[in-house]
C-alpha cells in the first residue's frame, strides 16, 4: 500500500479509482479516455465527495480522516471550500483503506 503523499497527478487519480471505487487496474486501463483528473479538478472532487456521502460507512471514515486536519469541520461544505481536490482525494483513499471501497 502506497503512502498517499507519494501519489501525484494520474497516479493519485488511479488510486482513487482502485481504492475508493473498487475498480481493478485492468478496468482502469480499458478506459479509452483515461482516469478522470479527480485530484486537479474541483468539480470532479466535489462529485467524489457527493458519492462518498451516499455511503454511511465511507462517509463516517472520511469524517474521521478529516477530523485530523487542523481547524476543519468534517462537513461537506467546509471540505469543498477549504480543501484542494488533491487533499480530498487523499482523504478519500485513507477512508477507503479503513472501511473498504464504495460498492
Amino acid at each position: 500500500m502506497t503512502d498517499t503523499h507519494a501519489l501525484m497527478d494520474e497516479d493519485l487519480d488511479q488510486a482513487v479509482a482502485r481504492e475508493v471505487f473498487g475498480l481493478s487496474q485492468k478496468e482502469i486501463d480499458a478506459w479509452p479516455w483515461g482516469v478522470p483528473p479527480l485530484s486537479s479538478d474541483r468539480n470532479l472532487a466535489a462529485g467524489l465527495i457527493s458519492r462518498i456521502w451516499t455511503c454511511d460507512r465511507l462517509r463516517n471514515a472520511m469524517e474521521r480522516t478529516l477530523s485530523n486536519l487542523p481547524s476543519l469541520h468534517p462537513g461537506k461544505v467546509e471540505l469543498l471550500v477549504v480543501s484542494t481536490p488533491e487533499e480530498i482525494c487523499r482523504a478519500a483513499i485513507i477512508a477507503a483503506r479503513e472501511c473498504g471501497p464504495l460498492m
